[in-house]
């Protein structure tokens, strides 16, 4: 009888022992797909952060459309404008004019960056505000 007790013992420690160290390591794996997944993602945040940086002012006024590579990535950037609009000029006057005529003229856009590496591909978009003179 008190053998039978101790292989009991023995197997139900076994039976626990194993419960954590399947444990251990699944959890092992999920915290290494988390951290690829996370550089990965930070890869592509950077990178966006970049070709954002090397955007100017000319894919919204020249070209409307830019291509190329930078670190690895393919990049499609594209501009849209959203409105324009002057700046309020207030009459002091009876007889003169009021409303959007002012001598500043403000444009909204919207840009968006397409990013791919390999088979994974990202889309990312921010506005843009740019203010002008008008002549």
């Amino acid at each position: 009888m008190r053998r039978a007790m101790i292989t009991i013992e023995v197997l139900i420690s076994l039976l626990i022992l194993f419960i954590v160290v399947a444990t251990s390591v699944s959890a092992l794996k999920q915290t290494g797909m988390t951290e690829r997944k996370k550089e990965k993602y930070q890869n592509y945040y950077r990178a966006f952060f970049n070709i954002k940086d090397a955007l100017s002012l000319s894919i919204c006024r020249k070209q409307k459309h830019m291509e190329g590579t930078m670190n690895d990535f393919t990049y499609v950037a594209q501009c849209h404008q959203v409105k324009a609009l002057r700046s309020y000029r207030k009459a002091f006057e009876p007889d003169e004019p009021q409303g959007n005529i002012g001598s500043t003229r403000y444009i909204l856009y919207r840009i968006h960056v397409d990013l791919k590496k390999g088979e994974t591909q990202k889309t990312y978009s921010y506005y843009k505000t740019v203010t002008e003179k008008v002549r």
